[in-house]
């Protein structure tokens, strides 16, 4: 098993593959832990130097913790307690970067979250405004026309009116008028009379109707 894990050690060193090459002595130091303890303790801080260099976290916890357990074997409980502290630190640290990238990462999300949803309700507002702008458009266009054929009915029914009225107004001036001058007879004068009471009745009418449509409106 040794032999293929320094096999894969050359291949590691030649090729400049630092984090596998870290990985590698510490698979290497754990094997010689039962067999050639300074040699198991020598490749552990060959891989804690690689890791530190590297700044891998994980990496320099569990080789620490291995490390902890060397140095408990050679009975130097002093630093096997220093490792095993400074194992815990990391892993500590390492739970607080994870927290914290976890929480960025949340931040971020919840952002965009929010800015999407500004989004949403900045074009559902848009929309709103847009369909309420139309619906009065074509609500004022509707109005504008019918006012426009109302105004028509309008100066048709003024002008029938007028037609109307200025037909019995004539006749009752022009009745005055002969009236006014003396040379009609009482025979003739009656019937100028008979016919200012039915061009007034008329003209009376007409009138009243105009009054009570203008009411209407």
């Amino acid at each position: 098993m040794i032999y293929y894990h320094k096999k894969a050690l050359v291949h590691s060193r030649n090729h400049g593959l630092q984090e596998h090459e870290a990985h590698t002595l510490l698979h290497i130091g754990v094997l010689l832990k039962g067999q050639d303890i300074k040699q198991s303790r020598s490749y552990l801080t060959n891989a804690l130097n690689i890791a530190e260099r590297l700044n891998k976290h994980d990496l320099r916890a569990n080789i620490l913790l291995a490390m902890s357990s060397v140095y408990k074997q050679e009975q130097n409980y002093k630093e096997s307690l220093s490792a095993l502290e400074a194992h815990q630190k990391l892993l500590q640290d390492v739970f607080r970067r994870s927290r914290a990238e976890e929480t960025a990462k949340l931040r971020a999300q919840e952002e965009r979250q929010r800015e999407r949803a500004i989004f949403l309700t900045v074009m559902i507002s848009v929309f709103l405004l847009i369909t309420i702008f139309a619906y009065y458009y074509r609500r004022t266009k509707k109005l504008n026309k019918a006012l426009f054929q109302s105004n028509q009915i309008k100066d048709t029914l003024f002008s029938i009116i007028g037609h109307d009225l200025r037909g019995p107004a004539g006749s009752i001036m022009q009745a005055l008028e002969m009236l006014g001058t003396g040379l009609l007879n009482q025979q003739e004068e009656e019937q100028m009379i008979d016919l200012l009471k039915q061009q007034s009745y008329s003209f009376n009418e007409t009138l009243n109707t105009l009054l009570n449509w203008a009411a209407a409106q």
